[in-house]
């Protein structure tokens, strides 16, 4: 809040509040990197059990375990919108299919005819929720259904859906070294 009433120009905030402001700041971030100083300094110091001679932590393996998991949940945020785009486009088929038995056949009751529209409706309604969830325009995903992306999304899903039933079949098994 200071520095906005600054930057604006509101505020009647005094230099020396200012500078007392910037110089506890300056203060904590100097502290802090004392303190991340002395614990790298101390894992440096640890013995690396994963090495298979003698020797301590070092810092190119430091980063190397902080670099994993920040590829790892860009990895996992890249498949949870992939789902999310597949599950959209599964949806849009079976909203296809139900729009061509309208089309073109006709349903013996009314009743049949009531769930007919129902299904879609409720399809149409958490198509958009998708689209919102996927950050995309809906009507841009309505298209994608035969386009590149939509086609290989559909194949993405697919190898995800076989690869996790091979994971479940040699866990059945009992296999380890999958």
């Amino acid at each position: 809040h200071l520095l906005t009433g600054v930057s604006t120009g509101t505020g009647g905030v005094s230099q020396t509040l200012i500078k007392s402001w910037l110089r506890k700041k300056f203060d904590q971030v100097l502290t802090r990197r004392d303190i991340e100083k002395e614990t790298i300094t101390s894992l440096l110091q640890v013995h690396n059990p994963h090495l298979n001679c003698e020797g301590n932590y070092t810092i190119p393996f430091l980063f190397s375990q902080w670099e994993y998991p920040v590829c790892v949940s860009l990895w996992q945020e890249g498949d949870h919108s992939k789902k999310r785009l597949a599950k959209f486009l599964q949806n849009k088929e079976v909203l296809n299919s139900y729009t061509f038995i309208l089309k073109y056949v006709s349903p013996a009751t009314f009743l049949e005819l009531n769930e007919i529209l129902t299904v879609i409706e409720e399809k149409e309604y958490l198509q958009k929720k998708l689209a919102a969830a996927i950050g995309r325009d809906y009507m841009e995903l309505q298209g994608m259904r035969m386009s590149e992306l939509g086609l290989l999304t559909f194949l993405w899903k697919a190898n995800s859906d076989l690869y996790s039933q091979a994971v479940e079949v040699c866990e059945a098994e009992g296999a380890t070294g999958f």
